[in-house]
């Protein structure tokens, strides 16, 4: 096969032609002794010339390293050498990249077929769709702006367990092959992306074990005691969860368009909602609080927007968050000479709906209807009681959530929570 034109897209089709299985060299006709080295399995850039006996250099691989970097890195060569200070190959440091970026490299790679190898592997338009909606929906905002190289194993496993918990299970399996591949092409291009290991290789798909950790009131405590140490804009979001027992990205996203101030509710459409059908969460008064403060604090379109993007965005830097919590607990604990199990946000809803559920009247009588309960975690009543009764339950749900909040009062004590209603400095 004859190389027509030096571009990017004859030197991607050039396929070896090689006998024997001796490499090809094809020289660039711009020169500065740039070649590529053309086997059966990869293509290298390598640069000839005498230093002063006959040395090879190698650059990179194609198209890891694409034609015009190599011929700068080439040029580069070329001066050093002029310059008699070209004594040994001296590899480039690879610059801190962001998951994001590393996202892009990867999806780009899949899009036009350019991977590692230089072979051809064009993802189908469905299946890079598949890989953005995951990456969108569950890693995007926690990830996104944290170098590609600090991610562990346990960070990614919450956000899968944050998945599943809410019974995606299709959802949370198509998300682990999707980071697994992600990461094992980062490992394979680590001259471009710096990742040494695979943070996601023991991932597993199809975990079905059911979590049923939730807060003892000691918890309830010290959580609310370590996020009072947070920012403003997380304090209220993890606060905000708490009295309400929202899944977190429906806390997290909430939009200023998805407050109804009249009402004093969140009205959240189906597509913000796994059941898919519109949901008004008709909150308790605390929390009518903190989503005044929230539109008080900006003129975002989110409640709580992102504090690092120059766009109008949902917050991200979850993980860190969570981290600092979870550490800011454990310190608590330890005082009492106790130690804290690991615990996702999800596990709020579960220490929502089993503190309503055990709450007692005067006379030792379940104070809440459970189907109450059901309905402001906004699961799905079936049969013929969810197919007939179509009442939204506006003043009962509210009812339930004031209740959990005169609650939630009891267990942290009056102080704290009045430093939730108005917290100082803001």
């Amino acid at each position: 096969m004859m190389l027509k034109a030096w571009n990017h897209k004859a030197l991607l089709a050039y396929g070896y032609g090689g006998e024997g299985g001796k490499p090809e060299r094809l020289r660039d006709p711009t020169g500065n002794a740039l070649f590529l080295k053309v086997s059966a399995s990869s293509k290298t850039w390598i640069v000839q010339m005498r230093t002063p006996k006959p040395t090879t250099i190698t650059i990179g691989k194609f198209p890891a390293v694409g034609l015009n970097d190599a011929r700068r890195r080439a040029a580069d060569l070329q001066q050093r050498k002029e310059a008699g200070t070209l004594l040994a190959p001296v590899s480039e440091p690879v610059k801190a990249m962001t998951c994001q970026e590393a996202w892009d490299m990867w999806i780009t790679a899949l899009t036009t077929g350019t991977n590692f190898h230089g072979r051809k592997k064009v993802n189908k338009p469905n299946t890079l769709a598949a890989k953005q909606v995951s990456w969108r929906n569950v890693f995007q905002d926690a990830i996104g702006n944290r170098s590609v190289c600090d991610i562990g194993e346990d960070e990614l496993a919450d956000l899968i367990d944050e998945v599943r918990d809410d019974g995606l299970y299709a959802k949370a399996d198509a998300a682990v092959r999707h980071i697994r591949a992600f990461f094992s092409w980062a490992k394979r291009t680590a001259r471009k992306t710096g990742v040494k290991a695979n943070p996601a290789e023991n991932l597993i798909v199809g975990e079905r074990a059911e979590r049923k950790r939730h807060f003892t009131n000691e918890e309830v405590k010290w959580f609310a005691m370590a996020v009072m140490k947070e920012p403003p804009i997380w304090r209220d979001a993890y606060l905000l969860t708490l009295l309400t027992g929202m899944r977190r990205c429906e806390a997290l996203h909430l939009a200023r368009a998805e407050v109804n101030t009249e009402q004093h509710s969140l009205d959240l459409p189906a597509s913000r909602m796994k059941p898919g059908v519109d949901f008004r969460f008709s909150v308790g008064p605390v929390a009518w609080q903190i989503i005044e403060r929230r539109l008080r604090s900006s003129n975002s379109a989110y409640l709580f927007p992102s504090t690092s993007s120059k766009a109008d965005s949902p917050i991200s830097g979850y993980s860190s968050v969570q981290r600092r919590v979870r550490r800011n607990m454990q310190l608590e604990a330890e005082k009492a000479g106790k130690i804290i199990e690991h615990w996702i946000l999800h596990d709020l809803r579960r220490t929502f709906s089993s503190g309503a559920n055990a709450m007692m009247d005067r006379n030792e009588s379940r104070l809440l209807p459970k189907d109450h309960i059901e309905r402001c975690l906004s699961h799905v009543i079936g049969g013929v009681e969810g197919t007939y009764d179509q009442n939204d339950y506006f003043r009962e749900k509210r009812r339930v959530w004031s209740c959990w909040e005169g609650e939630v009062r009891k267990i942290i004590g009056h102080k704290l929570f009045g430093n939730i209603e108005n917290p100082v400095g803001d």
